[in-house]
């Protein structure tokens, strides 16, 4: 698309959030004489492990166990896997964030409900299809293929990829050129979701694109 449809050659910058850093982090390696700068936010270049693993792992079987979920061939969109399926989004919230969100149980009750009202939208081979895409994500055996100038981007107080169990992984010491920033949680921080908030990270980024 981008080389034959758009003829674009080289890209200035590939920039992702989330699932689209992890995106990112793979097209450094797949494509890397198309690409000057890579900018992942919300995802370390390392393999789905640990509790993030096991929180999609759930999502996962609370799918393909739901009794009406029929091995994908439903005609009525199966509803008892919806009562787990907020588990993701509840992780990638900041805790401040959430208990301002539900300061007591009637209101964490009512944001709760509000979230399977949510994941009910979906469909759920739509969201079993997201959740196992990601289940091989591991760019960490291959990262001296990026020759792109990186800045990643993380958060203090994100559940999903805890940055104290990447700033000390060996994989990253393999990027001796990357910039790694770690954005400080504060009190509306959103834990995950901060990347939403652009201007706790835009300086960094309007910096990196300006060198």
């Amino acid at each position: 698309m981008v080389t034959q449809g758009l003829k674009i050659q080289k890209l200035h910058t590939v920039i992702g959030t989330s699932l689209g850093a992890m995106v990112a982090w793979l097209w450094g390696q797949m494509y890397p004489e198309s690409i000057a700068k890579l900018v992942p936010i919300g995802a370390y270049p390392l393999p789905l492990a640990g509790r993030n693993w096991i929180i999609r792992r759930m999502g996962i079987d609370a799918i393909r166990h739901d009794p009406d979920w029929q091995n994908g061939q439903y005609t009525q969109p199966p509803t008892h896997y919806l009562h787990a399926a907020p588990l993701l989004i509840l992780l990638a919230h900041g805790v401040k964030q959430l208990h301002t969100l539900g300061p007591n149980r009637q209101a964490a009750d009512r944001y709760y409900d509000g979230l399977v009202k949510h994941m009910a939208q979906h469909d759920a081979n739509d969201l079993l299809y997201v959740l196992e895409a990601a289940q091989d994500f591991d760019p960490s055996p291959n990262l001296e293929a990026i020759t792109a100038r990186v800045l990643a981007i993380n958060f203090e107080g994100d559940e999903l990829c805890r940055p104290e169990l990447a700033e000390r992984d060996p994989a990253l010491e393999r990027l001796p050129n990357a910039q790694f920033v770690l954005i400080p949680a504060n009190t509306q921080g959103c834990g995950h979701f901060t990347y939403y908030q652009a201007d706790t990270w835009k300086t960094h980024l309007a910096d990196f694109l300006g060198e």
